[in-house]
């Protein structure tokens, strides 16, 4: 599966990272499963340098060069089997936008950007979250996923 994923900046992680563990010792052992990136669409093909700018660019003008918002704790389907769980992301409480792609790039939207704290079974619950920290963007990125299972 290819991803187009968002990456917080450094200054968030650390906060982002202990939310991490802190999940896993509660018992979500998915916590550790996926990195702490929020995908915002599912791609046909991998975006070329350019076009990674350009989404890159525009995502920074939707976002004023300001921070992104993460919100409430919320799941989205990621594939048949998992969710993923985390923080929704917004930019002055409306949801982010995905970036504009053409159409033999992209294969999907997923219905909500949610920054990845864990992933899971579809019908797990919730984990609780603490409550997050502003963060800006650092960077867009090509990222694939390749199951190890059957």
């Amino acid at each position: 599966m290819r991803l187009l994923v968002l990456i917080p900046h450094r200054d968030a992680l650390t906060h982002l990272r202990r939310e991490k563990d802190r999940l896993f010792a509660e018992g979500f052992h998915g916590a550790h499963s996926f990195p702490l990136v929020a995908p915002l669409a599912q791609l046909r093909r991998p975006l070329s340098y350019d076009e990674l700018r350009q989404a890159a660019s525009w995502l920074c003008q939707a976002a004023r060069c300001g921070k992104i918002t993460p919100g409430g704790a919320a799941a989205t389907p990621f594939t048949p089997q998992y969710a993923i769980a985390g923080h929704t992301l917004t930019l002055s409480g409306l949801p982010l936008p995905p970036p504009p792609l053409g159409a033999d790039a992209l294969q999907r939207r997923f219905s909500r950007i949610i920054l990845c704290q864990t992933l899971q079974g579809g019908d797990s619950p919730l984990p609780a979250l603490t409550p997050p920290i502003p963060f800006r963007i650092a960077s867009l990125a090509n990222m694939i996923i390749r199951a190890l299972g059957p």
